[in-house]
């Protein structure tokens, strides 16, 4: 720059811009300080420095007033005494602005912000000079000023371009992280609450019971800046909402009244779940589903740490009771207890299944496991991610994991005593039983106690069989047949029964009516299909026993017949036979279901998961009625024997007595209204003396007397007595049956 001796008006040169400055216009380079040139060069006066690569106006400017050109040099010269003529952008709420690239956006300052800023750092750089001791040369001669100097332009780097940059770029990189951080916690925290809202149960009010101490503390929390105010002078309170629900999370999340960046929650309580009709929601096992209650605060606010807040972590031990901690700390503790209850809950569901395959015993302690091998902490989220599948197949979908440290899955299969041949095991038992239901219930095993009684229960069903051909058929039978096998020889033993029926009857066909024969006709104590064979080859038969038993309806012979059959050796045989045995077995899974049986690994919780798999079976063959059930029939079982507490347990023993209870009285007056006669004594098949005591344990109202028949809400048919000369009873077309003569005269109505 140069002045002319005519002219006070400094004469503006142009500069042309520097080649090493790569064209950048002053505000890409806060390391230098501008020159006169460089806060002039190419600016028409009154005009702010335009980037190298901006577009230019194409009319030519108007000429700068003297004045203008004044104004523009004195802010130029403003602008190099403030160290740079740039400062940063700042948004409403008094935040930094930055770029897609999280820089802080900077523009020219006005002459009043520079001028406050040249201000500002003088005095700064005054107090910090005078501030500093004087020292003296090395001769001790003369003062040394250079610490004062130093100290000085220290104090005033703030409030130039290059400071005030900084300084808003480390406050915008400490809110991002901060934004950052309390993102990560919210979604880390999210997963794991998913995690635990999957296993349900006791496991919801133990994370209740993890959060109370923090919730306490917040309580008593000061307040913390509204993130929404420029001044930084307005506070809210720490805690946002209490015994907030999942639907009402979800819409303070939309309306913005909850922000992920800044707030974050807590579990304050359990609550049930219900549809949208107000239809209460259950769970598999037949307990309610339930959920999390929030309570929505603030994650930059902090707490007075109290002694229950220090269980939450070992790395709070040495910190003193009445220390003042963020909140966000807390919360984190609070949030790797969650992964760890996820964590160790789906392990335990895990290892009952394993070691009932393998036939092992396995205790293990999660928090014991990581203290040996603290690489497992990182992988708690994924454990309880598959909390609900096989163990075998929990491994296989963390080995797919890639973000599954594979040193921390060995060392938790080794903690957890799991071996290859183990988990190959597994899949191979699963799979049988997968190709087992595709075959369908005739390919599984027959039921041992079913085997068993085989002989017994043939010679009931058929009474007319001989030993010999009861022995042949038992033998054919063998020690482990399937369903199907067991279906095939009691057909023979059918086939067997008829062929001696048939030999009877013929013997009997023009023989007199024996006494014997008539009483075991007209009392039930001769099979039904015997009895429709005789009577149809021997009216004279008919006759003496109608005499002998003038209530017998011979209409109901035939059917009756076939009543037998199904009760004695048909579908519904299959089912009494399974709900008898399943009676006894949830009689005792009552006695096994102990509080030790709550815990996996120990012989009790061995003991029930085992008879819960047997009566599950059972349970489901007796409901379809003695057909074969499916997987997932039996799964429905098993689900509500095995609830999470022995409460629910023995809750669902008793609520499926009492259901069976009620179908096998429905099964007893099917029994008792099929029977032709009220004289019958032949009692309703499978449902032994031990299987009514089993019964009586679980439901104390049914009562029954040992050898005799029960008394349950069942009404015995009355004994109607038949006028002289009745022959039979026939049903007429109004509904009600009439006794008859020999000669199909209609004698009266029954009953009257």
């Amino acid at each position: 720059m140069s002045f002319s001796p005519n002219d006070n008006t400094p004469d503006v040169q142009a500069v042309p811009p520097s080649p090493s400055a790569g064209n950048l216009p002053m505000s890409a380079r806060p390391d230098q300080a501008p020159s006169l040139q460089d806060a002039t060069a190419g600016t028409p006066a009154g005009q702010p420095n335009l980037p190298a690569n901006a577009a230019m106006p194409t009319a030519p400017a108007a000429p700068a007033t003297p004045a203008e050109k004044h104004a523009s040099i004195f802010h130029n010269v403003m602008g190099m005494l403030a160290g740079g003529m740039n400062r940063p952008v700042r948004g409403p709420n008094g935040q930094p602005v930055t770029d897609e690239s999280g820089n802080v956006v900077m523009k020219p300052a006005g002459a009043k912000q520079l001028g406050a800023g040249i201000l500002a750092g003088a005095i700064a750089s005054m107090v910090a000079g005078m501030s500093t001791p004087t020292q003296m040369d090395p001769q001790g001669r003369r003062p040394d000023y250079s610490n004062a100097v130093a100290a000085g332009a220290k104090a005033a780097e703030p409030y130039t371009q290059k400071g005030s940059q900084e300084a808003a770029q480390k406050q915008a990189d400490d809110t991002k992280m901060r934004q950052y951080t309390t993102t990560d916690h919210n979604l880390k925290l999210h997963a794991a609450l998913m995690n635990n809202l999957k296993m349900q149960g006791d496991i919801l009010q133990e994370g209740v019971d993890t959060d109370a101490p923090i919730i306490e503390g917040l309580a008593t929390a000061g307040t913390v800046k509204d993130p929404t105010d420029p001044t930084g002078v307005k506070t809210i309170p720490a805690v946002q909402a209490q015994k907030v629900g999942e639907d009402k999370l979800m819409a303070m999340m939309n309306d913005g009244s909850l922000h992920v960046t800044r707030d974050s929650i807590l579990r304050d309580g359990v609550a049930d779940v219900y549809d949208e009709k107000g239809k209460q929601r259950m769970n598999p096992d037949g307990t309610p589903m339930q959920q999390y209650t929030y309570t929505v605060y603030n994650h930059n606010a902090q707490v007075v740490l109290s002694e229950q807040m220090k269980g939450l972590s070992p790395n709070l031990k040495d910190v003193s009771v009445g220390t003042v901690v963020p909140v966000s700390v807390l919360g984190k503790y609070a949030r790797e207890q969650a992964d760890l209850a996820g964590a160790g809950q789906a392990l335990k569901n895990h290892m009952s299944e394993y070691d009932e395959v393998n036939g092992t015993k396995t205790n293990f302690d999660l928090s014991a496991a990581t203290a040996k091998y603290p690489a497992l902490k990182r992988i708690y989220p994924y454990i309880a991610k598959y909390g609900t599948d096989p163990v075998d197949l929990m491994f296989k979908d963390l080995r797919a994991e890639k973000s599954v440290d594979s040193a921390a899955l060995g060392q938790l299969q080794q903690a957890l005593g799991v071996t290859p041949e183990g988990l190959q095991k597994m899949a191979q038992d699963r799979a049988a039983k997968m190709n087992a239901e595709k075959k369908g219930n005739d390919a599984l095993p027959a039921p041992i106690e079913q085997v068993k009684s085989f002989r017994s229960d043939i010679g009931t069903a058929y009474p007319n069989l001989s030993e010999g051909q009861k022995d042949l058929l038992t033998k054919s039978l063998g020690k482990t047949p399937t369903n199907g096998d067991y279906q095939k020889i009691q057909d023979k033993a059918e086939k067997y029964s008829d062929s001696n029926t048939r030999l009877e009857a013929q013997k009997a066909k023009d023989a007199p009516a024996d006494p014997a024969l008539v009483k075991s006709i007209g009392t039930g104590h001769m099979a039904p299909d015997r009895v429709a064979y005789l009577l149809a080859k021997n009216p004279a038969l008919l006759v003496a026993v109608t005499d002998a038993y003038p209530d017998f309806d011979s209409s109901k012979a035939a059917s009756y017949a076939k009543t037998y059959v199904d009760f004695t050796s048909g579908k519904t045989s299959r089912a009494l036979n399974a709900g008898a045995t399943a009676l006894r077995h949830l009689n005792e899974l009552q006695t096994l279901n102990t509080k030790e049986s709550m815990i996996p690994g120990t012989p009790d919780h061995t003991a029930y998961q085992n008879k819960v798999d047997t009566l599950a079976s059972e349970l489901s063959s007796f409901y379809k009625g003695g057909g074969a059930p499916t997987n997932e029939d039996i799964q429905g079982i098993k689900d509500t024997l095995l609830s999470k507490t022995t409460w629910n347990r023995n809750a669902a023993i008793k609520t499926q007595a009492h259901s069976m209870g009620d179908k096998l009285d429905a099964y007893e007056q099917q029994w008792q209204n099929a029977a032709p006669s009220s004289s019958y004594e032949a009692e309703m098949p499978f449902i032994s003396d031990d299987a009514k005591a089993a019964r009586h344990e679980l439901d104390p109202d049914y009562t029954y007397t040992p050898g005799k028949k029960s008394t349950s809400n069942i009404t015995s048919q009355p004994t109607v007595k038949a006028p002289s000369g009745a022959f039979d009873k026939v049903k007429a077309s109004d509904g009600n049956y009439y006794w008859r003569d020999k000669d199909k005269n209609v004698l009266g109505k029954v009953g009257q």
